[in-house]
């Protein structure tokens, strides 16, 4: 394979990630987030940070409520894969845990036909949220993850698959990241666990029980 075919397929796994950026964890509080043995996530609240018209809140609210949930299971899918010595739920607060939660500022799953076709914006798709991590027994909040995603701007078939959904992925990833790298699972960021086998472990092998990329 050439190196140009290399450095475009590289640069192609890049824009599959979208744009915007979510933060590092903000400390508060001085907690250490290794001293929790059960992490429980909570919902994402509704809080539009524009006002949505009244005759598209309704539409709006259930694409909300679809992220919201897809977002808690896809966290503690990242977070499972991580393998850390802690218990990860869903749910409601329960007393010693680390509670997640937060609330959902914009959100728009696009037209992926307007992002392939025109670009500069058009159809774009849209995940902002604001995450909180809390600690149940004081209640006080001990981080935050400010989440800013969005799809490539550009017009072109990356675009075009860089769905709502995909967004809150991308998100979740990084916050079950930021999660594992404040617990010290992982010495830097950047080093993603995966969240599948590797081909040719389906039915085990060598390194396949402990696995990056």
């Amino acid at each position: 394979m050439s190196t140009f075919v290399r450095a475009a397929l590289a640069a192609i796994c890049l824009t599959l990630s979208a744009c915007g950026s979510v933060s590092r964890l903000e400390h508060s509080g001085g907690h250490d987030f290794r001293a929790y043995r059960t992490i429980v996530i909570g919902t994402l609240g509704n809080k539009p940070a524009i006002a949505i018209p009244d005759d598209k809140r309704l539409a709006y609210d259930t694409q909300v409520g679809i992220a919201s949930s897809r977002f808690a299971k896809y966290l503690e899918r990242e977070l499972r894969a991580y393998r850390m010595d802690v218990d990860v739920v869903r749910g409601e607060p329960r007393p010693g845990a680390l509670f997640v939660e937060g609330d959902i500022t914009r959100y728009a799953n696009g037209n992926a036909a307007l992002r392939l076709f025109f670009g500069f914006g058009a159809g774009s798709s849209y995940f902002d949220a604001f995450v909180r991590f809390r600690d149940t027994d004081s209640g006080d909040v001990v981080g935050t993850v400010l989440v800013d995603k969005n799809s490539w701007p550009i017009a072109s078939g990356v675009a075009a698959f860089q769905t709502g959904d995909a967004e809150v992925l991308g998100a979740a990833k990084r916050v079950a990241e930021e999660i594992a790298f404040q617990r010290g699972a992982i010495a830097r960021r950047g080093s993603h666990r995966l969240t599948h086998r590797p081909v040719g472990c389906g039915r085990g092998g060598p390194n396949c029980g402990k696995y990056e990329r």
